[in-house]
């Protein structure tokens, strides 16, 4: 993973049952779709996902690699790992591209508009005191 794509990428400090990965996996209707909340370290909320994917990483039945995607903000493609007995792992958000073919080539080129707006819905959810506390000061000197 490069050092850009790091921004895009968290630790998993809070999850959900491995039945609860498989219940999002298989209710998959579009109308009622049943996700999964995860805690990623750094942001100020949980994020719901909907598991779309999702294989063993080992023999432990405890250990899984998935796919899914984001419903609310920011909407996005995730891929991760995740530990269902110790309910945590990494998580990181796909930035999106585009592909096109040139001369029979495949080519990815990013997807600036979706990155742009994927960087500043997760600004908008990472934990930053600081900020929070420059923000409340501005505003109480304004009163």
């Amino acid at each position: 993973m490069t050092s850009q794509n790091n921004r895009y990428a968290f630790n998993i400090v809070g999850g959900p049952s491995k039945f609860d990965l498989m219940v999002s996996l298989f209710e998959g209707n579009p109308h009622c779709r049943r996700t999964v909340a995860l805690k990623l370290e750094g942001l100020r909320q949980e994020i719901n996902v909907a598991i779309t994917g999702i294989q063993q990483a080992d023999g432990s039945g405890e250990s899984w690699n998935f796919d899914g995607w984001v419903l609310g903000e920011p909407h996005a493609h995730v891929k991760g790992y995740y530990g269902s007995h110790g309910r945590a792992g990494y998580f990181h958000f796909i930035v999106p591209f585009t592909v096109s073919w040139n001369g029979g080539k495949r080519t990815e080129t990013v997807d600036t508009e979706g990155e742009k707006k994927l960087s500043e819905a997760l600004d908008k959810l990472r934990e930053n005191l600081n900020r929070d506390l420059t923000n409340l000061i501005k505003n109480a000197r304004r009163m």
